[in-house]
């Protein structure tokens, strides 16, 4: 192969080709160092072939490329003040004969194109990028590089353009921050703002900077200062007000620069000072109850800081407040805990100081949980004995309390156990001081577990117990009350929720863990200062089981049971529905609880209609009674009791306080009525008069706008005449 254009390579110039067959020639046409246009010439091929000695090919070539052409290899803003933005447009032409595909970016963040990502250019056109630098308040010099790089240029890949700009202030100062001054009582601001254009020259000249600040009646000068051309100055200046509870504080701040050249002004900024030391918290808390009253007596020692305000006093049930370092609170429920926290006058507070709990304990036995704990948690230093308190069961474990001390197994309280309290005497108030203890993790064993509750809330049964621990979960036992859960998952009975101060029997059918977080909302549930029972004629016991009626013959809502063992109370229900729960107290260590329920006793019941007060007796299928059980009783039916004499019964209980129940039997259809009588023989009211069917009834008296004082109760009938004394004290 001969006689090819220079701008054309052929990479193989001779060979064979053997009969019959073809050779491929590969040609390589190379355009560098050529202009844009359109170029042509022959290939000679050189054969052996008598009858084709030569062959001529033409061949041609068009040349296509893009040129960029810079409009400056250098950009420069020069001075821009401060807060203030300045634009340039960077020209990029093509001179070339095809299109440029190009993309741009700075190596920093100073400054910003204001384009697409890839821009492209026709030949012999131009496009404006428009270059954005916004100035911040920062004096600075800043250089970077703007770098073009060219997607199609097969001479150039890229090309780099300086970019420079200078940010100077304004003559008027910029307040940059007001900071409050950390770990002060208030009153202070640390204002920060930049220099004045015109503050140039150190100390050479007297100049001044001045802060004013505005509260509502016009501008005061609140510090100032020399210039000696700084960047920035940091003025702590005072405050009138602080930011409180009560008051965001918020001030107007302006900044004068006083320059040879004139005075200006910044423009206004926002600031406030906070008081961000917290008062100091109150010590050596103490309670005590207060003899004849139901009040909680808390005293605590305090040394007031010069901005004090007033102590709070927190209950899971009130909000007290004083200035002193006591306070008389009166007890709400059978439970309350309090802490004491001191607060300024901007509204801070200190942390909350120890805990003090308050039991108001009734006659018999009192279930309960001790959430407040003193680091030497002996008996002894809990509970005081002598005292009000007679005897402490927990779980394999009791105390009672003898002349010199307690005695017994049990030594010390723990706050994940719940106890039992006995006293002889009702409305009895026991405080304990200490810490605050959370317990929501519970190892619980095989059976029956005593444990405690020391959330600040009710807890719902449905919330606390649930999901995995419901199939292990055979029942909870409260002080006079009960749960169990159905095959379906459903909670019945009178206990549906956990009390704080409260113990609990929880049966398990195996061991387990029970872990919970304490409720952070209120239940929507009945107030715990109410009575379960309108009427409760019997003592409560520290042994007790659960008999669950899951539906009864007849009876109403409004309805009551009754259980008796050996003739005697021992329990009552008021009736709101299928799976109701009825307690049997136990024989305990309590003289009055003798002839309760024993191991093995067959309990008997009766209904009290709410309306008539007839009496029916309930026969079904009855367990006998165990101590801590829950039965579940279905398909009692009532049958009528038919006294055989007339009797008046004792009042229970008597004396009293403000009602008593009075109980009596009518042997064959009679006229009845029972009359109250006071000291002088006056009939002060009726409680009954009107035919009676044979049966036994029930009547109940509330004294609660009567005073105290001897009173009689006398029932008359056809052939009966009987008559008791009854003392109401209050």
């Amino acid at each position: 192969i001969l006689n090819s254009p220079d701008w054309l390579d052929i990479l193989v110039t001779s060979g064979t080709i053997e009969s019959g067959t073809s050779e491929l020639i590969s040609l390589e046409a190379n355009s560098y160092g050529y202009e844009c246009g359109d170029y042509s010439g022959l290939i000679e091929i050189i054969t052996d072939d008598p009858n084709n000695l030569s062959i001529t090919i033409p061949v041609s070539m068009n040349i296509l490329y893009p040129v960029p052409v810079l409009s400056q290899s250098s950009l420069d803003f020069g001075d821009i003040g401060f807060e203030s933005e300045s634009t340039i447009d960077f020209i990029v032409e093509n001179q070339g004969c095809s299109d440029l595909d190009f993309s741009g970016a700075f190596e920093s963040q100073y400054f910003v194109i204001d384009s697409e990502e890839t821009m492209t250019v026709a030949p012999g056109a131009s496009i404006a990028l428009p270059i954005i630098f916004t100035a911040g308040i920062d004096e600075i010099e800043l250089l970077d590089n703007l770098i073009l790089t060219y997607q199609n240029d097969p001479f150039n890949i890229s090309d780099v353009v300086s970019v420079s700009a200078s940010v100077i202030p304004d003559s008027h100062p910029i307040i940059t921050s007001i900071v409050d001054v950390p770990e002060d009582q208030g009153g202070w601001v640390n204002l920060t703002f930049t220099r004045s254009i015109h503050d140039t020259d150190s100390l050479s000249r007297v100049e001044s900077y001045s802060v004013e600040a505005d509260y509502g009646n016009g501008w005061i000068i609140s510090g100032s200062g020399n210039a000696y051309s700084n960047n920035r100055y940091t003025m702590q200046v005072h405050t009138q007000i602080d930011s409180s509870s009560t008051s965001d504080g918020l001030v107007d701040f302006r900044v004068i620069a006083g320059m040879e050249e004139g005075n200006f002004a910044s423009s206004i900024a926002q600031g406030y000072s906070v008081d961000n030391i917290d008062p100091s918290t109150p010590e050596d808390v103490y309670s005590s109850s207060i003899s004849g009253d139901n009040n909680v007596s808390i005293e605590w020692n305090y040394n007031p800081d010069f901005d004090f305000s007033y102590h709070q006093i927190t209950g899971l049930n009130t909000v007290e407040h004083t200035i002193g370092n006591q306070v008389d609170i009166p007890l709400l429920a059978s439970y309350d805990e309090y802490y004491v926290s001191s607060f300024d006058i901007n509204g801070n507070s200190s942390a909350p100081s120890t805990y003090s709990s308050a039991y108001n304990l009734h006659y018999g036995a009192n279930l309960v949980s001790f959430s407040v704990v003193p680091d030497d948690n002996s008996i002894g230093n809990l509970v005081e004995c002598p005292g009000d308190v007679q005897s402490i069961i927990g779980q394999g474990q009791a105390a009672t309390c003898l002349p010199f001390g307690w005695a017994g197994s049990l030594d010390n309280i723990e706050a994940s156990e719940g106890y039992w309290l006995v006293t002889s005497e009702s409305g009895e108030i026991i405080t304990v001081d200490g810490n605050k203890n959370y317990n929501t993790d519970y190892d619980l064993n095989y059976g029956a577990n005593l444990i405690s509750y020391t959330c600040n809330l009710d807890g719902s049964l449905e919330d606390l117990i649930s999901g995995e621990y419901s199939q292990s979960v055979l029942g909870i036992i409260g002080e006079g009350d009960a749960a169990t859960i159905l095959p379906n998952g459903q909670w019945v009975g009178s206990l549906d929720s956990f009390e704080p101060g409260k113990g609990y029997w929880i049966k398990v059918s195996e061991a387990m863990e029970l872990n919970y977080d304490c409720p952070s909302e209120s239940l929507d549930i009945l107030s715990r200062y109410q009575e379960p029972e309108e009427i409760k004629n019997y003592v409560q016991s520290t042994k007790q089981a659960f008999y669950f009626f899951e539906d009864i013959e007849n009876i109403e809502v409004g309805d009551r049971i009754e259980s008796y063992c050996n003739n005697v109370l021992v329990g009552s229900r008021v009736w709101t529905g299928a799976y109701m729960d009825v307690p049997l107290m136990g024989q305990d260590d309590q003289d009055i609880t003798d002839n309760y329920c024993v191991e093995g006793s067959i309990p008997t019941f009766r209904l009290i209609k709410d309306y008539t007060g007839e009496v029916f007796g309930l026969v079904g299928d009855i367990p006998s009674w165990t101590n801590n059980q829950i039965f579940m009783l279905d398909n009692m039916i009532t049958e009528s009791l038919s006294p055989e004499t007339y009797s008046l019964s004792k009042a229970y209980p008597n004396p009293f306080n403000p009602s008593t129940t009075i109980s009596f039997s009518v042997p064959s259809e009679s006229f009845i009525s029972v009359e109250l009588y006071d000291i002088t023989g006056r009939n002060i009211h009726t409680l009954a008069s009107d035919n009676y069917q044979p049966g036994y009834y029930s009547v109940s008296w509330d004294a609660s706008e009567y005073s105290s004082g001897v009173y009689f109760v006398k029932m008359i009938s056809e052939n009966y005449i009987e008559s008791q004394k009854i003392m109401l004290i209050k």
